[in-house]
């Protein structure tokens, strides 16, 4: 049975009924949050189809998100849902991303 609070997180993340997931970088704080999807932890599974219909990334700086966008940007369809999930300004997680750094390797 999926709890209110997870039923408000998957709908906040749009995710419905797509086959292929993948979330990368799951913080162990949350994994529990998760527990009833069946996901890929990795993308090297997945690469080989080319086919992920949900990616959540977590990152925690610019060279880290880059690295593994440059893995799963190439196994995303034109339907494809991706979120990139980092720390606050305000956590204790020194982060040199926020929602105005630059996120020029998604738009090429």
């Amino acid at each position: 049975m999926i709890t209110t609070s997870q039923q408000s997180l998957l709908e906040k993340l749009q995710l419905k009924d797509e086959k292929n997931l993948l979330i990368q970088g799951l913080p162990s704080s949350i994994e529990k949050q998760f527990v009833k999807l069946s996901y890929a932890k990795n993308i090297t599974p997945l690469l080989k189809s080319r086919k992920v219909d949900f990616a959540l990334v977590f990152a925690i700086n610019q060279n880290q998100l880059n690295s593994v966008l440059k893995e799963v940007l190439p196994a995303l369809h034109e339907d494809s849902k991706l979120w990139v999930a980092y720390p606050k300004s305000t956590s204790k997680i020194v982060s040199d991303l926020n929602r105005d750094c630059s996120w020029d390797i998604l738009c090429n």
